[in-house]
């Protein structure tokens, strides 16, 4: 029998909640690929080592493991956002403390891009909402409106940038932003009409039917199949149909001299 080596492990890798939250030993995960990341913050979860508010130190600590996770720019990064939902749903003194040692970190990979009125008015910063949908832009919309960002007259550039940002829209954004500036300032109205009139005229006519307009039109299509199927259908004409209507009018045998005459006119005395 074969006396197989014993099976050895590299306890350098093993790291606790308490390395990280009391000790502060982040260079332990130095080396961490995303599974042990994510082992790791099971075992916080598990132990409740963040359920208990925590010293300054430890939210120190927790702050710069926190901030040290491996991470794609917002929504993609899954580790940070876990270790975020698990010390939000945990503590709300911890999420507070944590928050205000990585403000930073947390708007660029849990909350996402913050854009405010005056990044597309003032300054011009389209770009910043390329990743936006529907739902983020009705939201910028909302900021514009509430804070009187177009409430006063813009200014030549202001409307540059305000007319850039209203052609990058789909329908529905587009037509609020249309109707907060409408209803806050007709100089800018008139001037945003100026530079985006063909944009205008052509999202108009792309106009989305409403839910509403879709069933209306799926009704009358049905009641249109409905009427062309209740209706009778034409049969095909029998090619001796009117010739033995015309026999059983007349008799066969008016029909018989009838053709007879015709084919056989010299055959016939006066």
């Amino acid at each position: 029998m074969t006396n197989s080596a014993p099976t050895t492990f590299d306890t350098s890798r093993i790291v606790t909640p308490a390395d990280i939250i009391d000790d502060g030993k982040i260079d332990k995960t130095a080396d961490f690929g995303i599974d042990e990341h994510l082992a790791l913050i099971a075992d916080i979860e598990e132990t409740g080592a963040v359920a208990a508010d925590l010293s300054d130190t430890q939210l120190d600590n927790l702050a710069a493991y926190f901030t040290s996770l491996p991470s794609s720019p917002w929504p993609d990064s899954t580790l940070a956002i876990l270790l975020w939902g698990l010390v939000w749903s945990s503590s709300d003194f911890n999420t507070c403390g944590l928050h205000t040692r990585s403000v930073e970190f947390v708007r660029e990979n849990i909350i996402g891009p913050i854009v405010t009125p005056a990044d597309i008015i003032d300054d011009g910063k389209i770009d910043k909402t390329a990743d936006f949908g529907i739902n983020e832009h009705l939201d910028l919309i909302e900021k514009i409106e509430a804070e009187g960002a177009v409430a006063t007259d813009l200014s030549d550039t202001q409307l540059d940038n305000l007319a850039a940002y209203f052609t990058s829209l789909s329908y529905e954004p587009a037509m609020k932003l249309w109707s907060v500036v409408g209803a806050s300032s007709e100089n800018n109205a008139i001037g945003l009409h100026c530079l985006t009139g063909d944009f205008l005229v052509r999202i108009l006519a792309e106009k989305p039917l409403t839910e509403a307009e879709k069933a209306e039109q799926a009704k009358q299509a049905e009641q249109a199949e409905q009427f062309w199927r209740s209706q009778p259908k034409p049969s095909r004409l029998d090619p001796f149909e009117p010739l033995l209507s015309f026999v059983a009018i007349f008799g066969f045998f008016p029909i018989l001299s009838f053709i007879l005459t015709v084919l056989f006119p010299h055959a016939i005395v006066p």
